[in-house]
């Protein structure tokens, strides 16, 4: 996405990104300059994070190869948690709050070109 928005405009949208200790994220700083990494077994640090993981149990059990999941099943579940409404963004979805910063980028970036 940094190379397809462009690197000024990918981090307005993606200001950070935060993960646990796990050896699976190592390389985030790779892919974004504002990676925080959070203290292991302090799941308060990272609450999003969380939810997201509680939500994602209700459709894949813990322990259950993932590859028991149809591609179907899993972007059906991808698809249910990025437009379920949050708190966090005052009942708007992840994929609300995403499309609007996305759009109001791309009206930025058409105004600097047309100017």
């Amino acid at each position: 996405m940094r190379q397809k928005l462009g690197k000024n405009a990918y981090y307005r949208i993606f200001k950070t990104i935060t993960s646990d200790n796990g050896s699976e994220f190592s390389e985030l700083t790779r892919v974004h300059d504002h990676v925080f990494y959070t203290e292991p077994y302090s799941p308060w640090e990272r609450g999003s994070n969380e939810i997201n993981n509680r939500f994602l149990r209700k459709e894949i059990t813990k322990g259950q190869a993932i590859n028991d999941y149809s591609s179907a099943q899993i972007i059906a579940t991808n698809n249910w948690m990025n437009h379920y409404p949050r708190a966090i963004f005052n009942g708007r979805s992840a994929m609300d709050v995403y499309c609007k910063a996305f759009y109001q980028e791309m009206s930025r970036s058409h105004l600097l070109i047309n100017n």
